[in-house]
């Protein structure tokens, strides 16, 4: 087995932690109220997100944009926030901005009738626009856009 196959095998078996789990507690007390902390701080600096994280993510669960932003969050903070990361000129705590912005555009995807698959059209925008607010440069910038 190819360490590409061990690594792909890992991430597999790793199992999302759900909205109700963060609701709950049931996660580690810990890296549910880091991402609580973590998307009010960005709410609470930029406003505007709050109506779009409310919007519908488009999937089968019924998830709002919101609900799927912890649920991510949550995972890069359980698996990744004692990581060391590859040489790239992004760091933990950029990351964690680019991972709760991700899908900030897939609810107007959702509600334009393009679908959440269309979400990049709307959320790189949203990147633009807030992450050099947050001190990016236009090399980090220029990234996020490509992860997202």
């Amino acid at each position: 087995m190819s360490s590409l196959d061990s690594d792909l095998s890992t991430i597999r078996m790793v199992q999302p932690i759900t909205p109700n789990e963060v609701a709950a507690g049931n996660s580690s007390e810990n890296v549910r109220d880091s991402v609580r902390k973590s998307m009010e701080e960005m709410t609470n600096r930029f406003p505007q997100l709050v109506g779009l994280f409310e919007k519908d993510a488009g999937v089968s669960e019924g998830y709002t944009v919101g609900q799927h932003t912890e649920m991510v969050l949550g995972q890069f903070k359980k698996y990744f926030s004692e990581e060391d990361l590859p040489d790239t000129n992004l760091d933990l705590e950029d990351l964690e901005k680019a991972v709760i912005l991700h899908d900030s555009g897939k609810g107007l995807a959702v509600e334009s009738g393009e679908g959440k698959l269309a979400q990049h059209k709307y959320t790189i925008p949203i990147l633009r626009e807030i992450l050099p607010q947050l001190g990016f440069s236009e090399s980090k910038l220029e990234l996020c856009c490509e992860l997202v």
